[in-house]
């Protein structure tokens, strides 16, 4: 992942070629992405966020267990999605959105990368 360069700007430029109406929210350092997200949808801001780090000091992940993640070893995201209907399985949520980002590195960028349950996606062996 040495050679992406991930900035506000790179972030936004990509959204707008896919026509993303995301709305971006881009940290070089925030305590979770998970948090940032919930505190938007707790301000009527959420529907429709991107929420983007290079490093989490405090990283929430599954049943709330947290993990450090340093900066130039990942990329962290939270998406707030709508969920309408019937009840949604969010264990084959989590596992499918996996899948589409593992998909999308390979047809983009030819990056071999495996998936480690449930969603965590390595590339040469690495978060």
């Amino acid at each position: 992942m040495n050679n992406l360069l991930l900035n506000e700007r790179s972030l936004i430029y990509h959204l707008r070629q896919y026509r993303s109406k995301r709305r971006l929210h881009y940290f070089a350092e925030t305590e979770s992405t998970n948090e940032v997200a919930k505190k938007l949808c707790g301000d009527g801001k959420g529907l429709g966020a991107f929420v983007v780090s290079d490093c989490q000091t405090a990283g929430k992940g599954r049943s709330g267990r947290t993990f450090c993640s340093p900066k130039g070893t990942g990329v962290y995201i939270s998406i707030v999605y709508e969920i309408s209907g019937k009840e949604p399985n969010f264990d084959l949520l989590s596992s499918l959105a996996g899948l589409a980002v593992r998909d999308t590195l390979f047809n983009f960028f030819d990056f071999d990368c495996k998936i480690k349950w449930p969603n965590d996606i390595l590339l040469d062996g690495k978060k």
